[in-house]
């Protein structure tokens, strides 16, 4: 695990801390999922990931700090 970042997702009213990491050499949870969840899994290449955090189709904070400051450290440029 690679620390990436950390950030307050919800400074007004929170004192919530997000941290972000990269996770390299990770297998797929081969677990299904719980009768009360719904996930949806989606794998798409890094490159189209960090297209997606940018257009808004990732609109959720963790998720799209973590890809974009990944993309920063990794050298990613879109």
């Amino acid at each position: 695990m690679t620390f990436l970042t950390r950030f307050f997702p919800s400074s007004a009213y929170l004192d919530e801390t997000a941290y972000c990491y990269i996770g390299e050499d990770l297998s797929a949870d081969p677990l299904a999922s719980d009768d009360d969840e719904f996930f949806e899994r989606l794998v798409v290449p890094f490159p189209e990931a960090v297209a997606m955090a940018i257009d808004d189709r990732i609109t959720e904070s963790v998720s799209k700090v973590a890809l974009l400051a990944a993309a920063l450290k990794l050298g990613l440029r879109p």
